[in-house]
This record gives C-alpha cells, sequence and structure tokens, in this order.
C-alpha cells in the first residue's frame, strides 16, 4: 500500500478546464481516500474500487455530479450552497492509501478506518 497526500485543495477549482491534473497520478489506482480539514479532523473516508481513485474524488468536487456522496452529505447538513463547499474546502487535504484492486481489502479497510476515525459526514443510509 502507497500513502499520497494532496494539500490546499484550492487549486482543484484554480485549473483553468478542471482537468484535475492534480489527480493524475491516481488515475488507474484503487484504495480509500480521507477528507480532512485543516484542524486535521476526519471529515469523509471513501473507497474507489468500481472505479478508479482520481474519477471517484473528483466526483465530490463537481456541482452537478451524483456520486459525490461526501460533497452531499457535507452541504446538506451544513445547509450551505456548492460556492461555500468550495470555500470550505480550500483548505482541506485528500489523503489517499493506494492498494490493489482487491474489493475485499478495500472494503475492510474503508469499514475499520470509519470505525476509527468516526468522520462526521459518512452516513449509514
Amino acid at each position: 500500500m502507497t500513502i499520497v497526500t494532496k494539500n490546499s485543495l484550492g487549486e482543484i477549482w484554480a485549473e483553468e478546464g478542471n482537468n484535475y491534473t492534480c489527480f493524475a497520478d491516481l488515475k488507474g489506482k484503487h484504495g480509500v481516500y480521507i477528507f480532512r480539514n485543516k484542524n486535521g479532523q476526519v471529515l469523509y473516508v471513501g473507497e474507489a474500487r468500481k472505479q478508479d481513485l482520481k474519477t471517484r474524488v473528483k466526483q465530490n468536487f463537481s456541482e452537478n455530479d451524483s456520486g459525490g456522496t461526501f460533497r452531499k452529505n457535507y452541504m446538506s447538513e451544513k445547509s450551505v450552497n456548492f460556492d461555500d463547499f468550495k470555500e470550505e474546502m480550500t483548505s482541506a487535504d485528500l489523503i489517499f492509501i493506494v492498494s490493489e484492486k482487491s474489493d475485499m481489502l478495500i472494503r475492510a479497510l474503508e469499514s475499520l478506518l470509519i470505525l476509527a476515525l468516526k468522520p462526521k459526514y459518512n452516513k449509514d443510509t
């Protein structure tokens, strides 16, 4: 497993055309991702098994993408719009744990991290 950290998410929206080049090294890779605020509080833990990490995570940065679970939970809980979400996320970090593409391993890792870290925006459905 490899751990990759992306700091200062404000660069995502600063990119012309939103090509998400800051996630280019995650294309074709699978694993778990962790959103953490500027104070180090874990906000959300997610997994990328069927989609690669780049595709899965960028769903949270597109206002109209239906796959942005963290974005939807965050905006709903805080009663904020997408612009407010973007503003609040500019100082957040993303931590990626890249692993082999094993559904069982990725699901287990995500579950363990949710149990241990108790992220605020992971909700049972």
